[in-house]
């Protein structure tokens, strides 16, 4: 039983995972026509993804050790990324 429950909570997270991709990131909505177009679309949305979540998994690791509430959001840390995406390029602290 113990192993079916963890399935489920495993199943749970790429539910959840799938749900923040189309909802935040629209990865069901392509500007582009072409393979390549789309190809790199999924690409873009799946690094900010990565940022993001391993931004989110930081934060969390801070609100543990520092025993703070709330639990950091993927939209909030979504929103935030992609506002300081054209200021690092800007910058010249990401190279586009």
């Amino acid at each position: 039983m113990d192993s079916l429950i963890a399935l489920y909570k495993a199943r749970w997270e790429v539910e959840n995972y799938y749900r923040d991709e189309k909802q935040w990131l629209s990865v069901e909505d392509f500007m582009s026509k072409s393979v390549l177009g789309v190809t790199q679309e999924l690409f873009a949305t799946v690094v900010m993804s990565l940022i993001t979540r391993v931004s989110l998994y930081l934060e969390d690791q801070k609100v543990e050790n520092e025993k703070r509430e709330g639990v950091p959001q993927f939209y909030n840390a979504i929103t935030a990324i992609s506002k300081a995406v054209p200021k690092m390029i800007a910058l010249g602290i990401v190279r586009w």
